[in-house]
């Protein structure tokens, strides 16, 4: 009793297995998404980075996106401000302010990005927008080849607290969004 346990979340990938934890009422969901990747930690890297293009942009209204900035800070970091739209009638538009990092382990056979919430006083709260917040690692673990293919896991992890308390059917399809980043 008490005690949340990780429900799997329907995937249309059969390579990939999806589950989350949620409690209806609760502003907050976690989720997780862990599949294996026919290329090269620094191909899956990569494709990561790509997905901030300009491509990626336009694709950012297809989810509700309304708004969304970027700004480098160093080789290894940026600042993410997005706002989302999350179609929910009566709802305001839920905006967020996220610092990533990315790092590869000394081994150089792990690649770490981690994107957690901030404050900036550059990116003030727009006032018609609520704040809220999301935490993720994504980890990108080199493999062993496999008849000549590099192989890599790539386990995706996030926590979104959305402010307020969301309707499960609302948090149930955009946790599944989400973790279909992977």
């Amino acid at each position: 009793e008490g005690e949340s346990k990780w429900e799997q979340v329907e995937s249309p990938d059969r390579f990939v297995s999806k589950e989350k934890k949620f409690e209806a009422g609760s502003p907050i969901a976690v989720g997780r998404a862990v599949t294996v990747v026919d290329a090269s930690i620094e191909e899956c890297t990569s494709w990561d980075y790509l997905l901030m293009s300009r491509e990626a942009r336009r694709g950012h209204q297809v989810f509700g996106g309304l708004d969304r900035k970027v700004v480098k800070l160093t080789e290894h970091s940026q600042l993410f401000n997005v706002c989302y739209n999350l179609g929910i009638p009566a709802f305001e538009p839920r905006e967020f302010l996220s610092d990533m990092l990315w790092k590869y382990s000394e081994g150089r056979d792990i690649i770490e990005t981690i994107n957690a919430s901030t404050f900036h006083e550059d990116f003030p709260r727009e006032q018609q927008h609520v704040r809220a917040s999301v935490s993720s690692l994504l980890v990108y673990e080199g493999l062993r080849e496999k008849n000549g293919v590099n192989q890599t896991r790539v386990t995706h992890t996030v926590q979104v607290n959305l402010g307020g308390n969301i309707p499960s059917f609302a948090m149930n399809a955009r946790i599944a969004e989400t973790l279909s980043y992977v």
